[in-house]
């Protein structure tokens, strides 16, 4: 498994909470930032982004260092991780992160793929939905994404 398909893992956490209110906020609620019940594209996308970025920021200083990077994914390299450190001070911020999701559209297929009934946000069912065919394609360790 590399890095690349982490996010995968995250999406499933963050469905598969869904299906039952805790006294505590499910991720499903944190991704659902304007708190109507679905996760839009861009609350997708942000959680997402804030996910990830969490796992390469090992050591929490709120930014990712190309060290960081590479040990997080040992596929990266130094060209690829400049093209994101768009101010160039040699850290990837979360904003920068954020903005490399969209450009790239890093979520968008599972985003697809989660949302069934295609309307453009994803609401609970869908998200257990999601969460039970994770579990239940252990083969298939990640639907939706394809390999990159």
């Amino acid at each position: 498994m590399t890095l690349r398909h982490l996010p995968v893992f995250a999406a499933a956490g963050l469905l598969a909470s869904c299906a039952t209110t805790k006294p505590t906020a499910a991720p499903f609620d944190i991704a659902d930032a304007n708190g109507n019940g679905k996760v839009s594209k861009e609350e997708f996308d942000a959680y997402m982004a804030k996910w990830t970025f969490n796992r390469y920021d090992t050591n929490r200083d709120g930014k990712v260092s190309f060290e960081e990077w590479k040990a997080a994914d040992p596929t990266a390299d130094m060209a690829t991780f400049k093209k994101i450190d768009t101010n160039g001070d040699g850290f990837v911020s979360p904003e920068e992160g954020l903005a490399a999701v969209h450009r790239k559209g890093v979520f968008n297929e599972l985003f697809a793929t989660i949302d069934t009934n295609k309307d453009g946000m994803i609401d609970r069912a869908e998200s257990a939905a999601y969460g039970d065919m994770f579990s239940a394609n252990s083969t298939n360790n990640f639907p939706g994404l394809k390999a990159r």
